[in-house]
């Protein structure tokens, strides 16, 4: 499960979202277990949703954190989860409309560029948001 477990690495400090990207690695792997297992399509799509819903709240309580500060790189950052939620929302949709199967594979490409997203937007975000606390 190390892929879909939110490292010491990947925890930011700011206990609501480290909670939240949390339940989103949970998802993701629920999700992955789900396609390892060979599962129908109907609990595949519901596991998947689930995944959207808790990277749509991720995002907010990070969102909400730049709300109070001089957060210069705000728009960079809502750029960046637009990008990944509009790349997840696609998986999903080639999904449910048959144009595309769910593997392994492509679920920890979305782990790693969550990854990635954690790393360069919502740690220094977090290092902000904590010293000027």
């Amino acid at each position: 499960m190390d892929t879909y477990e939110l490292s010491p690495e990947l925890r930011i400090g700011i206990d609501i979202v480290d909670r939240h990207h949390r339940e989103l690695f949970s998802s993701l792997y629920d999700l992955h277990l789900r396609v390892v297992e060979k599962q129908d399509e109907a609990e595949l799509a519901q596991a998947f949703h689930m995944v959207v819903v808790d990277l749509e709240e991720c995002f907010a309580s990070v969102e909400e954190l730049w709300s109070d500060l001089d957060y210069p790189e705000a728009a960079g950052h809502a750029a960046a989860h637009e990008a990944l939620s509009v790349d997840l929302l696609k998986i999903d949709w080639d999904f449910v409309n048959g144009k595309a199967t769910l593997s392994d594979d492509a679920l920890k490409q979305v782990v790693l560029r969550l990854g990635r997203h954690i790393v360069e937007w919502d740690k220094p975000l977090a290092a902000r948001y904590l010293n000027q606390g």
